[in-house]
């Protein structure tokens, strides 16, 4: 077997290597003697069944589809070494893991118009979010009482009931191993007193391995936060389910099959990435305010978009203390860039971006800023758009000016939005607020997030 797998041997029998859309190699085994089993590939059914429509773009639509919109996409993401190839006869972007620093690597993908998502200030950031539908798992326990928990359980019982145990009872008394039993750490945990029964934990930490490992047939977990994963229970849910165990020599349960039901959408998943401010990065400073769900269908024709040249972010990386030394450093090639051929930047933050993002200097800072910024119109013919604005209390947003007239396709227009507002109050750290800009057919919205760091001074 050894000389089958040897790195020797492996050179010789490969027939090709792939490296674009996923790593892997083809390999002839036909002349050896030694190969145990090969398993054939085999196809498996894609889980979502609802988000297509929930977006707007059932997988049965034909009409308003744009073929040449859709095609000849590369979507590379870059920090996973990963990529993703739709249409043909285009080259592929292929990127170490990037990490978060500024290399030189994202300022030269910006050449080939290439936008960078990972921590470089022009990031483009995609939350992982919720749909309108909400997984919700029945519970009954021996004593009549009902509650539903998140999850989602395929099974039918087979039983009216099942023996209910807590981690606490299922400790394993006879192995001095450090762990919480009633949160039924890892190794805490008798099989014989698990093995069969439904098992309530404290917390929640991915217990329902632990718990199929021992041979038990289910899990209940408490948490209050929104999770995705095992019936998850509230805390007070949870107290009263502890109550019951207690309270009785041979407690019960039964998890019954998940059902839907409609829910609030979208909201941001517990497990999701959110954008973080560049400059200062404390445990708090993740921002869940994005510019909201996406739409596939509307992105096609979007009315107005916020254009970025090379210049544009040169300017930006100027004001932010860049220099012809450093401007080469992170964007290489033969070409230099001196900071005074180029226009100062405006406005607070520099920058033609659809978001407005303000970081106060001090807690007590007042809010004042000023953002200035181009759309470009991409719609047809002559067209007009106001602007309308949503403010959080004490923070108020004034657009100049509050119309945009296009005469034509690709003409440009500059508006400035000006900020204002007190110091933010003691208990508060996140100020919000969203420009549209409308003309009957097309809306763009834009976030507006103000923030006052913690935890720094």
């Amino acid at each position: 077997m050894l000389d089958v797998f040897s790195e020797k041997a492996a050179r010789e029998s490969r027939i090709h290597s792939f490296g674009r859309s996923f790593n892997g190699i083809k390999v002839d085994l036909a002349e050896s003697n030694r190969v145990i089993s090969v398993f054939p590939n085999t196809r498996h059914k894609l889980h979502t069944t609802r988000s297509w429509d929930f977006l707007g773009v059932p997988t049965t639509v034909k009409h308003g589809r744009i073929s040449a919109a859709e095609s000849d996409i590369i979507i590379g993401l870059l920090d996973t070494e990963h990529i993703t190839e739709f249409g043909t006869n285009l080259p592929v972007l292929m990127t170490k893991d990037l990490g978060h620093h500024l290399p030189n690597g994202k300022a030269n993908v910006l050449l080939k118009g290439i936008l960078p998502d990972a921590t470089t200030p022009w990031i483009l950031t995609v939350a992982a979010s919720s749909i309108d539908r909400q997984f919700r798992t029945p519970t009954e326990l021996g004593n009549g009482m009902k509650a539903f928990g998140n999850s989602i359980n395929t099974y039918m019982p087979k039983n009216q009931m099942y023996p209910l145990i807590s981690g606490e009872k299922a400790s394993n008394v006879t192995d001095n191993i450090y762990g919480n039993a009633s949160a039924c750490d890892y190794g805490t945990l008798s099989m014989n007193k698990v093995k069969g029964k439904i098992v309530f934990c404290l917390g929640n930490s991915g217990q329902d391995y632990t718990i199929d490992e021992l041979g038990g047939i289910g899990t209940i977990v408490t948490s209050d936060e929104q999770t995705d994963i095992a019936l998850v229970v509230s805390s007070s849910t949870g107290k009263k389910i502890g109550e019951y165990i207690n309270s009785t020599k041979e407690p019960q349960a039964v998890i019954y099959s998940t059902t839907t039901a409609p829910m609030d959408a979208p909201f941001v998943a517990s497990f999701s990435s959110r954008a973080t401010p560049v400059k200062k990065q404390p445990p708090d400073a993740e921002l869940g305010s994005g510019a909201g769900q996406i739409n596939p269908a509307k992105a096609v024709d979007p009315g107005l978009v916020y254009d970025l040249s090379m210049s544009s972010y040169i300017i930006f990386l100027c004001k932010e203390g860049y220099n012809t030394t450093t401007l080469q450093l992170l964007i290489g090639g033969k070409k230099h860039f001196n900071c005074s051929n180029f226009k100062p930047a405006q406005g607070v933050d520099g920058l033609n971006y659809p978001a407005f993002h303000l970081q106060l200097k001090c807690p007590d800072s007042a809010i004042s800023a000023e953002f200035h910024r181009t759309v470009t119109h991409v719609g047809q013919g002559k067209s007009v758009y106001n602007a309308k604005v949503t403010s959080s209390k004490n923070l108020t947003v004034t657009v100049f000016p509050s119309t945009l007239t296009f005469d034509k396709p690709r003409q440009t227009r500059s508006f400035k939005v000006v900020l204002k507002g007190p110091p933010m109050a003691e208990n508060n750290n996140i100020l919000s607020a969203s420009l549209e800009w409308s003309d009957s057919k097309h809306s763009v919205k834009s976030p507006i997030v103000v923030y006052k760091p913690v935890g720094l001074y």
